[in-house]
């Protein structure tokens, strides 16, 4: 079994949410022979450069990525319009530039309170793409919490139809009702439609003991404290 961290936040793109700084990520790498990292910010590719040439100095292969906020339709700017999360991982040049075009797009066309972006455009824009399902706060994780079966299916066919054999579902270690219960279904569905699985630990600080910092550092930029 080989580990790569496919689902990974900096405190560059994913500003108020991460603590993880890139010098850290890339020297925690080195010390643990990984050839191989992703970073997939919210809505962001803010330190895109930097992360591809220090894992180029490193001798590791850069995945460059983002965890898109999906909606259903981005130009409905509305309170009633709902995000999700969605991870998109280029797998060549082609991809690279589709990223980058839907990451700019969302955020000078889909823009309502957040970076947005809608399936229907990225159909348009999906040559060299691979699709992670994401953490909880995913469409398809959503709408396996919500208990709609034919929402689900409908939903998977749809991404197969998008993303073709570059879809997998994201399961997730952590132990909570939700996310129990996601990577049930996700395990059950993967059977079902023939869709891959993948694991990632949805990165926002480098080590177990920085957990209590991080979440002080999320209530503090959410005025939660």
């Amino acid at each position: 079994m080989y580990y790569v961290p496919l689902h990974v936040h900096t405190s560059r793109n994913s500003i108020g949410d991460s603590i993880l700084k890139l010098n850290d990520y890339i020297e925690k790498a080195k010390s643990l022979n990984l050839n191989a990292l992703a970073n997939t910010g919210h809505g962001s590719l803010a330190d895109m450069y930097d992360f591809y040439f220090a894992c180029m100095d490193n001798k590791i292969k850069p995945i460059i990525g983002c965890e898109v906020y999906i909606t259903e339709d981005m130009n409905e700017k509305t309170k009633d319009s709902k995000t999700y999360h969605m991870v998109l991982l280029a797998k060549d040049n082609a991809g690279l530039k589709n990223l980058i075009n839907i990451v700019s797009v969302a955020s000078l066309e889909g823009f309502y309170k957040k970076p947005r972006i809608d399936l229907n455009y990225i159909r348009e824009h999906n040559e060299g793409l691979i699709c992670l399902t994401a953490c909880v706060g995913g469409m398809l994780p959503k709408y396996i919490l919500s208990g709609d079966e034919e929402l689900v299916d409908s939903h998977i066919k749809e991404l197969i139809e998008v993303f073709g054999t570059d879809l997998y579902f994201e399961l997730q270690p952590g132990n909570f009702v939700e996310q129990v219960t996601v990577n049930n279904k996700l395990i059950e569905l993967s059977n079902k439609h023939n869709v891959p699985l993948v694991i990632t630990n949805d990165i926002h600080y480098l080590n177990s003991d920085e957990y209590k910092i991080h979440d002080y550092h999320v209530r503090l930029g959410r005025h939660m404290t």
